[in-house]
């Protein structure tokens, strides 16, 4: 055997494991996504705005505290290089310990929060949706492990029957007349729903076992990534706070639904690329030429997905409204458009914060979140003098004024170059601006005729239009995602996962080593 082909085995391993784990990302991402939509779109005929404009002011507190029980643990854990049976132990029960903690008192603070916010019906909501604190603490391990092993399948396993139970509980409330207590019987019987899941799927069981010492070191780590997380919900959630507070609960539901969206084109879209970055870049983290070319690579995939699905957005948002939610909610066709604008920044700057934790300085990203936090804060406030609109344009402006920061920071422990990394998302770039026009071109032809019909045939022209422009433009970016496509499918899958099953011994950097958790079983 060569010592070019003994070199290759780690590269080969790892493109397996990065195109197996897109695929199951896809799969989660959109199977997830859509089934969303499809309950959105059934609940927002059966419900009113307000419901939704509540249980989005009660997640602003809820969602919050569920992000400082992980403790950023999750992270720590799939960061290190090996992580002992003690250090998952002590992992477990510390995020369960501090999930009780925080749930009894947000459960606690719940009247006086709607006292302060002028909203009788917030506090028995916020008591409802407090419950996902601690299910999800009981599972933030075994999703941690998985992510180490770069399990994907499991993960998505999770993600869609949650989504699915949780969907069909909702509807089913409903309809039988529960109002906003739908809503909330969702989150709660998707979150037990997904943990469940994850504990049938691995093996793993804490022992009864705590080292303070292994605790202190994750802690250390970890309390960075909350940091970070925390700003960035405050970053994503004050400006619910502040048009609920201001402008009130119809309204928010109205602003929510055009926020809806973004977070939809970006799951999946760029999202697919993202949640398979980090656990790569953890394991390139001390081959920086090797890590370089993996960022290069997912930023032009990130550029690839997401353009054309924000340009969609932008442009075809009065139909998409009208035709999934109904000529209710057209107050949020504004909102939608210009966050659609500042999507088309945010999907590929996400990747810049992986890069940051991957090699281990959170507190860099925590520092550009912190500054991000203050702007964004800012920026609601002065908006929300105008309106939902003005917080999404507050909103948009900050994205786009912050992405240079980070790239700036990627750049300083990196051998990155601008006119590189210009390089790599230009195609993307130009080819949505002509998807753009043949989107606003079809639109223009077919006239009155109905939404349903518009948005079939201007996304039919359209992907033709920019398939054929990533093909004129950059032939090996277009032969690259055909390839990447046909190893998705399930033949070609299986020949893969045959081949690098003779390559995989000894198992690869950075997963669990078996003697502290089992195979998973999904």
């Amino acid at each position: 055997m060569t010592r070019e082909s003994v070199a290759a085995r780690p590269n080969s391993r790892l493109r397996v494991h990065a195109v197996k784990g897109v695929f199951w990302t896809a799969a989660s991402n959109w199977g997830d996504q859509l089934s969303r939509l499809l309950v959105f779109m059934i609940l927002a005929r059966l419900l009113d705005p307000k419901a939704f404009g509540l249980v989005a002011l009660a997640w602003v507190f809820t969602g919050l505290t569920d992000l400082i029980a992980e403790v950023g643990l999750v992270d720590a854990l799939i960061q290190r290089r090996h992580a002992t049976a003690s250090q998952l132990s002590t992992a477990f029960w510390t995020t369960l310990v501090v999930g009780v903690v925080l749930m009894v008192s947000l459960m606690g603070l719940s009247l006086p929060l709607g006292s302060i916010l002028h909203e009788d019906s917030l506090a028995p909501v916020l008591v409802g949706l407090s419950l996902v604190i601690p299910i999800g603490s009981l599972s933030h391990v075994q999703r941690a492990i998985l992510n180490r092993n770069l399990a994907f399948r499991p993960l998505a396993l999770r993600t869609l029957l949650g989504t699915g139970v949780g969907s069909v509980v909702g509807v089913g409330a409903a309809l039988a007349g529960f109002g906003v207590w739908s809503l909330v019987a969702q989150r709660v019987v998707a979150e037990l729903t997904a943990t469940v899941v994850l504990w049938r799927v691995t093996e793993w069981r804490p022992s009864f076992t705590y080292s303070w010492r292994d605790a202190r070191d994750l802690l250390g780590f970890g309390m960075h990534v909350v940091g970070v997380r925390v700003l960035n919900f405050v970053n994503s959630n004050s400006d619910n706070l502040i048009v609920g507070a201001v402008l009130g609960t119809s309204s928010l539901g109205l602003y929510t639904v055009g926020y809806r969206i973004l977070r939809l084109v970006i799951q999946i879209t760029s999202n697919l690329i993202d949640g398979v970055a980090f656990p790569i870049y953890s394991r390139l983290q001390d081959n920086r030429i090797r890590l370089s070319r993996a960022y290069y690579k997912s930023s032009t995939f990130a550029a690839l997905l997401a353009f054309p699905g924000f340009t969609f957005s932008l442009i075809m948002a009065p139909q998409l409204i009208d035709a999934l939610f109904g000529q209710k909610w057209a107050g949020s066709v504004p909102v939608m458009r210009v966050l659609s604008v500042a999507g088309l920044v945010i999907s590929v700057n996400a990747l810049n914060s992986d890069l940051l934790l991957s090699l281990g300085k959170a507190s860099w990203r925590m520092k550009i979140t912190s500054v991000t936090t203050v702007l964004n804060l800012s920026a609601f406030v002065i908006g929300v003098q105008f309106g939902i609109v003005g917080v999404a344009a507050g909103a948009a402006v900050v994205a786009i004024g912050m992405a240079p920061v980070s790239y700036w920071a990627v750049s300083r422990l990196m051998p990155l170059h601008p006119f590189e990394y210009a390089k790599r998302i230009w195609a993307p770039a130009v080819a949505s601006a002509v998807f753009a026009a043949t989107l606003a071109l079809v639109r223009h032809v077919l006239g009155d005729t109905p939404d349903w019909l518009v948005l079939a045939a201007c996304g039919a022209a359209g992907t033709i239009v920019y398939a054929a422009m990533i093909r004129l433009l950059a032939p090996p970016v277009a032969g690259e995602a055909i390839q990447l496509s046909g190893a998705l499918l399930p033949g070609r899958r299986r020949r893969r996962a045959r081949a690098a099953a003779v390559d995989d011994q000894p198992a690869g950097v950075g997963t669990v080593p078996q003697t502290e958790t089992s195979p998973t079983r999904a």
